[in-house]
This record gives C-alpha cells, structure tokens and sequence, in this order.
C-alpha cells in the first residue's frame, strides 16, 4: 500500500514538480480548490509509489511507461480501484506530463503510450425526485439560523444544479436578486445561472436576514473553517442526517445527488433539451449531459403516446 504524505513529499524533487503544476491549474487555468485537490492526491499517491520504488531523489524525468503501468496495476489489485477510478488517475498523470513536456521540463511523454482502461457504459445516475427533496426539506428545522442555512444549501443545489464547491464558494455579491441570476465561477470557467421562482424567495429570505454582511463575505461563512466557508464534508454529514430524518435510503445521499435530481427532472419531467440543460450544469460537452437522458417505461410510454392519429 503506498500511502502519500503530503508534508513529506512537498519537500522532495517530486513534490516541488507537482506543487509547481497545482500552481499552474490554479492561477493560469483557475481550476476550483475541489479539482486541484483531486490532482495532488492522484499525483502524490503516484510519486509516493514511485518513491518507494525508487528512492527519494526520483523526479518526472526517471519515469518509464513501465512504471505508469505498475502503478495502475498496482492500485487495480491492491487498492480495489474501479475503472473509472483508475482512469482518473491516470488522467491526472498524463495532464502533469502533458504540462511538464509543453515546458520543456521533460523531453519525453512517458503516460502517451499508456492506453485508458476500458470503462463500462455508464448506469443510470442515482438522484433525489421532486418528492424527496421536498421530504428534506420538511424534516430540516428552518426555523434555526443552522437548519435555515442547511435549507438554502440544499435548494440551491436541487433548484439551480450547482456543484457543492461552486455553492460554498459563492460570496454576498454573486447573489444578484434584482436581476434574478447567480454568477458561478470565474474566469473561463463562469456561468450565470438564472434564480427560479422556487428559489427566488428562499434567497430573498437568507439575504434580508444577512445584510449587514458585506459583498466580499461568504454566502455560508464558518468560524471552524480554514477556509472561512462551510466544508464539503460538513454538508455531507447534515445531507445523510436529513435524508435519515426523512426516511430516505439511497446507494449515494451526497450533494450531487441533488445536482443529478436537478438535471433528471429537467429531462424527463419538463422535457428540457439537454444543450440547456448541460448550459445550466457547466458542462464543457454535452456528451457529459448526456448520463440524464436515462429512460423509465413510463417516459417513453408518455412520448408515444403523443402521437395521435
């Protein structure tokens, strides 16, 4: 098992490549915390195999495609990774090299001759329906500062399809209820998404109980936080409380169980195309939207029976 310390390896030769690559994610293309944290757990994982195969000195330029292989055999076996899994980190591998090699750092791509694993076709998305959210909700005590905060979360990832990161790094002022829209992200990576009449109210609400915050504040601010924000794993914990509360078992309770909740019934209840509904999501290629196109009986009972004759 090759566990990575993250203290220890910043401080050796491959540590110092990859915290120059995360630097590269962050400031040149403005990837979110969530995605830069997902790189250096795969690469300092990787690095830490590669360390124990080959000593501390090892840097990018003494990696063989031998070594990549290894790898990914090795966390199939002996880390139970599934494909999909397996892919991701092999993914983060070929993005640092591809990055390394476009800057001349390396010479050779070692990741270009290692194929991607063959992945089963994608199952149906698990999701929260329109009748389970409200259970939720109901069984969230709003009338708290806490429980409303929990309350807002939890609509604006089933009412605007938000992503958790891009939820709690919203600040006061990308909030914009005169013109009905939330401003997501930045740089190339922004989006407005448009307040609905089911949402509308709720952020009314939290907003009139929160202005005396300023506009650079956090939407959902925490003292116990490094951050200053809520944590993804806070929100987590209170999704699982709340759906036990209101009786509900899922394979998933995460957040983004609401997000597929959102995308699924924009499909297959309201008929939303899916180039719109990818628009909404952020999606870079509809191909990813494509996952909520999943059918019933009854839904495709419901498109036949529109043709009449």
């Amino acid at each position: 098992m090759c566990r990575a310390n993250y203290d220890a390896l910043k401080e050796l030769k491959w540590g110092k490549f990859v915290e120059m690559f995360l630097d590269h994610l962050k400031f040149d293309l403005n990837r979110s915390k969530e995605t830069v944290s997902g790189y250096r757990k795969d690469l300092y994982h990787f690095g830490n195999c590669m360390i124990n195969t080959h000593g501390i000195d090892i840097t990018p330029k003494k990696i063989k495609p031998m070594d990549i292989w290894l790898f990914l055999r090795h966390i199939t076996y002996e880390h139970n990774y599934a494909p999909r899994s397996k892919a991701r980190n092999l993914a983060s591998i070929k993005s640092f090299y591809k990055y390394l090699f476009n800057y001349e750092i390396v010479r050779k791509n070692p990741s270009v001759a290692i194929q991607w694993p063959d992945i089963p076709e994608r199952t149906k998305p698990i999701y929260f329906s329109v009748e389970e959210f409200k259970r939720i909700i109901d069984a969230i005590d709003s009338d708290s500062k806490r429980g409303f905060s929990h309350s807002v979360i939890i609509h604006l990832l089933f009412l605007a399809g938000m992503r958790i990161s891009e939820v709690l790094s919203l600040k006061m002022r990308d909030i914009d209820l005169r013109k009905k829209v939330i401003h997501v992200g930045k740089g190339n990576k922004s989006r407005i998404i448009p307040v609905g009449r089911a949402l509308y109210p709720i952020l009314r609400e939290y907003k009139r109980q929160h202005r005396y915050k300023k506009a650079n504040d956090w939407l959902f601010p925490s003292e116990k936080s490094t951050s200053g924000h809520i944590t993804p794993q806070a929100v987590r914990l209170f999704i699982k409380k709340y759906c036990k509360r209101a009786g509900i078992r899922k394979e998933k309770m995460s957040p983004h169980v609401f997000r597929h909740g959102f995308a699924t019934t924009l499909y297959q209840d309201q008929g939303v195309d899916l180039l719109r509904i990818a628009n909404l999501l952020g999606h870079s290629s509809i191909r990813t939207t494509e996952i909520y196109s999943h059918t019933s009986e009854e839904h495709l009972r419901s498109a036949v029976d529109k043709i009449k004759v």
